[in-house]
This record gives structure tokens, C-alpha cells and sequence, in this order.
């Protein structure tokens, strides 16, 4: 692109450093300004500030200019550590594996993920979603079984 800067060989070398020993987190972003959550929460802007310091060091939450993102650590505190997905493990017929991935690329409120094995795919979706999910994605041609896990505790 015109004007577009370009990475030296250390950045390419520190993203990647980054990438491979970084893990990935679930966030939910906010973009409020302090000044505005400070007002909702009826404190202080300089009270706010304390507080979300002390969240980010803590590991629940992450800040920047303009956002404030609440990591999967805080999420599963609110959740009184309950995990509350499920996992809907599907095989496909192999003649209609192309047809069958767009219909479960137009569902909402799901992860899909390909796998090997002896599964094609894996379904992450939330309790509260699934039946409602189970449900479409049994009624398409091509899904040959579905088999459903959900998770009971966290074990690391």
C-alpha cells in the first residue's frame, strides 16, 4: 500500500517471538472513555484509574487509548468459574463437506474449527445457545452425526 511503512527484520523477528510464545485470551472490549465509566460508576476519574490499575495488574483487565478490554481470566471470576460451553463434535459427509462448512459459517454465536481424526469439525458455542445451534446444524445435509461434550471444570 502507498505509504504504508515497512517492519525492519528484528520487528518481523519480535512479532513472531510474540506470536509463538503468546497464548491467546478472550476479551470483551469496551470503548468508553474513563471519563464516561467513571460517571456510570459514580466515582472519581482519579478513583477509576486506581481501580483499573489494580484489575490490570491482577490479570483481568487490559487498557489502552480508547479501550478497555476484560480478559477471559475476569470473565470466568463473573461466572463464579463455571465454564459454560459446549462442544458439538460433527462429522461430515465427505461429498458434501464444502456445502456443509458455508451453512455452519453463517451460524451465529459459534467457534468452528476443522480437525483430524476421526471428526470433522468442532463446534464452541455457549450453554444458553445450544440446542438452538444443535438443532441447525442437524438439519443440514451433508452432517452425517453429532456428538456433544460440555465442560464440567477447568483442570489447568
Amino acid at each position: 500500500m502507498e505509504g504504508e511503512m515497512k517492519l525492519t527484520s528484528k520487528q518481523i523477528e519480535l512479532l513472531r517471538k510474540l506470536y509463538n510464545e503468546g497464548k491467546p485470551i478472550e476479551v470483551h472490549t469496551v470503548e468508553k472513555s474513563q471519563e464516561e465509566l467513571a460517571k456510570e460508576l459514580k466515582v472519581t476519574r482519579q478513583a477509576l484509574s486506581f481501580h483499573l490499575k489494580t484489575l490490570k495488574e491482577m490479570g483481568y483487565v487490559r487498557t489502552g487509548r480508547g479501550f478497555i478490554d476484560l480478559t477471559r481470566k475476569a470473565v470466568d471470576f463473573l461466572e463464579n468459574g463455571r465454564n459454560n460451553k459446549a462442544f458439538i463434535f460433527v462429522k461430515i459427509d465427505p461429498m458434501k463437506r464444502k456445502e456443509v462448512y458455508e451453512k455452519i459459517k453463517r451460524l451465529n454465536s459459534i467457534r468452528a474449527y476443522r480437525v483430524t481424526g476421526n471428526i470433522d469439525m468442532v463446534i464452541e458455542v455457549d450453554r444458553t445457545k445450544f440446542e438452538e445451534v444443535l438443532d441447525k446444524i442437524s438439519s443440514i445435509d451433508g452432517v452425517r452425526e453429532t456428538i456433544t461434550h460440555f465442560i464440567i471444570e477447568p483442570v489447568a
